[in-house]
């Protein structure tokens, strides 16, 4: 099982798993920004979402602790 983290249209970070990538699992989301709140579980992706490959930087934004999510 192997997953990516993302961000989604600049708002919400997350999980993509290679079995679902359709797919997008919230880990934080801004809530200024319109992101999707993990509590609600996972979200579909559409051909209009903007999907980035999230940073380290990303993490820090969102208050997410990358160990564990994030590979050198």
């Amino acid at each position: 099982m192997t997953s990516r983290c993302f961000v989604k249209d600049g708002h919400t970070l997350g999980v993509i798993r290679d079995e679902r990538p359709d797919w997008f699992e919230p880990l934080a989301g801004s809530v200024l920004k319109g992101g999707h709140d993990w509590r609600n579980g996972p979200v579909p992706i559409s051909p209009m979402d903007k999907i980035v490959p999230a940073t380290l930087e990303d993490f820090d934004f969102f208050r997410v602790d990358p160990r564990g999510h994030l590979t050198k």
